[in-house]
Formats: C-alpha cells, structure tokens, sequence
C-alpha cells in the first residue's frame, strides 16, 4: 500500500497472510487518528506484484473505507507496475528527454559552445535519464537501442555534427555510452551503500550477496556471490547483475578511497570503450552486456 511515505508491505501466499495486512492497517489507522494524522484514503492504493493468475487479492480497508487497488504506482518518481516490467517507464523518460532536447535546440544555437550545450544535456537530460536507474536499467536489447538513442541525438547536438558515427562524437566529448552509465551508476551505489567505512547504512546486503571467503584473491581483493533465485522476475535485478558487473573488473583494492575506486574503474571503463565499443553492435554499449544472450556465457568469455 502506498499512502504519501508510507508503506506497507508483505509476502502473500496464503489467506492468513491478508488478515495481517489488514491487521497492520487497522493499527496504523489507529496510530493516525490518535495523532490527528489521519491517511488520506482517495490517496492511497494497493498494488499487487505478482506473475501467476492465482493470487489472493481481497479488498483492503483503511479507516472503514476501502482502498482502492491499482496496477501502476510511482514511488519516489518511479513508476512500479504490478508485473515489474518497465516498458512505460522507458517511454514516459524517452519523451521528457527529447521534448527537453528540442526545447534546448530551439533555445541554444550552434554559436552557444560545445561545454555549455554538454552541460546542458547533462544537468537536464542525462540527470533524468539515471535517476534511480540502479532499480530500472534495460535488459532487453530493443529497450537498451531505445534509451541509447536519446544520447545519440543528444551528441549531434552538442557538437552540431550530424555526420560523424557515435564513437567518434562521443570520444570528442570524453562521454562513455549511456548503459556504460547506468553501470557506473551500480558501482557508485554499492561503493556508496556498502563500502568499508564507519557511515551507518540502514541496507542489509548480506540479504542479496556477499563478499566469497574462497577468492582465489588477495585478501584485500574481494569477489562478490550472490543468493542465486529462481524466479525469473529477480534474474535482471541489481543484486543478480551487480555481482557479474564487479567480479569482471580487474582487481580492485577496495581498502581505497570511494573516490579513488571510483577514478580506477571510470578508467577501466573509458579504455574497455575505446577498444570494445562497436556503434551497429547493441552489446558493446556495456562493460558487461545484461542482455539474455551474453548473460548465458562465463564471464571470461566475453572479454576473450
């Protein structure tokens, strides 16, 4: 249920399982009322996250009221339907970015310099683009050729070069492609969430993976495991993908600075571009490509 900040949420498999969740909102109900902060029930929903027809489904109630049940929720400015696929979320990005694209090029002519018009692209457009992208980043290659290609036209505005390929437009710049992006984005999320240091981090990432205590490694060189799933939905998922990511890159001493890893591994990934980046080729638009293909080889294979 989402109601402002508030949420409330529980695995369902079984009908003792919805009487508690009644039960937890008839005890928030309560807190509410006794603190005059009573919920807003025409703004609250439920949402059903499920993959099977056979789901228990009953109405909830909120103060007496029932809550109405909803098969898209934004939280936090992003978009979460009930089946966990992010199709409308990739169109609703794609529109705001060319629509802010075109207002830049009717506002900035091509006298306006190259640094202004990249820092444009990137404060209002790229900012947009990676905004929680550690939950969302595509995996199917039509939805990764889909978000590129909005860098894409982004670059021939920057340079007002309409003829050079991709490559070339985005070495000029010192950009990497934009799924090289979002990676960078996982690796700054998990340096920032679980990095050695003596900031409190409400996170459990012992939950979704661990540092392996049998790293052929030295001890200050940590490869990361996972707890493997079955379930399809988590295959493309930050805590299945980020482990591959991270155990594919060279040996990183993580007793460093956040700063200073973070400057080690933007340049494995600006040389990993430079040799490996192939504009017509979709799984070259990543240091370690997500899509159903590459994700059934070893590793080492796809950097032989």
């Amino acid at each position: 249920m989402f109601a402002d900040d508030t949420k409330c949420l529980k695995s369902v498999s079984s009908p003792s399982d919805t009487v508690q969740i009644q039960r937890d909102l008839n005890e928030l109900s309560q807190w509410s009322n006794t603190w005059c902060l009573p919920f807003n029930v025409t703004k609250c929903s439920v949402i059903h996250f499920f993959s099977t027809s056979s789901l228990l489904s009953p109405t909830y109630y909120l103060n007496c009221s029932p809550v109405s049940t909803v098969v898209s929720q934004k939280d936090l400015g992003v978009p979460f339907s009930e089946d966990l696929s992010w199709s409308s979320h990739y169109k609703q990005l794609a529109a705001t970015a060319y629509k802010t694209l075109g207002l830049l090029r009717r506002t900035f002519s091509s006298a306006v310099d190259i640094p202004t018009r990249k820092l444009l692209y990137t404060s209002l457009i790229r900012s947009k683009l990676t905004y929680a992208s550690t939950v969302w980043r595509p995996h199917f290659l039509k939805d990764i050729l889909f978000l590129e290609r909005i860098q894409r036209r982004a670059t021939k505005f920057i340079l007002n070069d309409y003829h050079s390929d991709y490559k070339t437009r985005l070495i000029k710049l010192n950009m990497l492609p934009l799924m090289m992006t979002f990676e960078l984005a996982d690796i700054s999320f998990f340096l920032n969430n679980f990095h050695f240091s003596d900031s409190p981090s409400n996170f459990n990432a012992s939950n979704y993976f661990s540092f392996s205590s049998t790293s052929t490694r030295s001890s200050t060189f940590h490869k990361l495991s996972f707890n493997f799933t079955s379930h399809h939905s988590s295959h493309h998922t930050f805590f299945t993908l980020f482990p591959l990511l991270w155990n594919s890159l060279p040996p990183v001493k993580i007793s460093l600075s956040k700063k200073t890893i973070k400057l080690h591994v933007k340049k494995t990934f600006w040389n990993h571009f430079i040799v490996r980046f192939y504009p017509n080729n979709v799984c070259s638009y990543h240091y370690v490509c997500p899509c159903f293909s590459c994700a059934n080889l070893p590793v080492n294979s796809m950097y032989s």
